[in-house]
């Protein structure tokens, strides 16, 4: 069974447009989290689910580039609310 999903893990698969679909593990390894954490975001609507391909599941390399790239730009908008609230809090004071 292992060797099974070795051989899973190890195939690269594409979408009908050829573009690069990624395991879990893959996705974990660019993030930098477990598999488990990915697992816990899905079920909190925080991360894209992936599709199913028979028994794999799969995510196509768009998504997740743009899913990172919403996360940067989530957090950009937010320290910039924060930067703007701190200065217009110490603005008032001389």
């Amino acid at each position: 069974m292992a060797t099974k999903q070795r051989e899973a893990d190890s195939f690269e698969l594409r979408n009908g447009n050829g573009e690069e679909l990624l395991t879990k593990k893959q996705i974990a390894q660019v993030l930098k989290l477990s598999a488990r954490s990915i697992d816990r975001k899905i079920a909190q609507g925080e991360f894209p689910k992936g599709m199913k391909i028979g028994s794999l599941v799969r995510w196509p390399k768009a998504l997740i580039d743009k899913w990172i790239s919403d996360q940067w730009s989530n957090r950009c908008k937010s320290e910039a609310a924060r930067v703007n609230r701190l200065s217009a809090s110490g603005s008032g004071q001389s």
